[in-house]
């Protein structure tokens, strides 16, 4: 029903909201100095250790009462995820507050390297083609379930 209700383009723009978080994510923590290992991302991103070194890392992870002691780390977002989210998550891998948001400032506007869009990765064709995809009012959709 979640689909009957959002149809084909409610459903491509929550994915997409998602999309463009992880997007966010990937190119602020890429400037933090983490390597990204995926080369392109839809809603999760695989994470390794940059610049910093694991015993500092750790030490500031413990800190803030997380324990990480993986070298990669895989991170999954979704359509929920707004703008405090994410610069929790940069904190989370080292970055403070004020370098967090101003990380999330710097590559909002930028065109980033891992995005789907544009990298043949995008669907091309046409989903949720039948008539029952694609009523335009919630009352429609309420008549046509009683009629089931």
């Amino acid at each position: 029903m979640y689909a009957v209700y959002h149809g084909p383009k409610g459903l491509k723009d929550i994915a997409m909201e998602g999309h463009k978080a992880t997007v966010l994510l990937a190119e602020g923590l890429r400037l933090l100095g983490w390597t990204i290992n995926n080369e392109t991302v839809f809603d999760t991103i695989i994470i390794s250790n940059g610049d910093i070194s694991t015993h500092e890392y750790r030490r500031d992870v413990t800190r803030r009462t997380m324990e990480m002691e993986l070298l990669v780390y895989g991170v999954s977002l979704d359509e929920t995820v707004i703008g405090s989210d994410l610069i929790h998550l940069l904190y989370v891998f080292g970055a403070n507050e004020e370098e967090a948001a101003s990380v999330l400032y710097s590559v909002s506007d930028a065109e980033s390297n891992v995005s789907i869009t544009g990298s043949g990765h995008e669907r091309e064709k046409p989903y949720l083609t039948h008539p029952v995809f694609s009523y335009p009012s919630e009352t429609k959709l309420l008549h046509y379930i009683k009629g089931l």
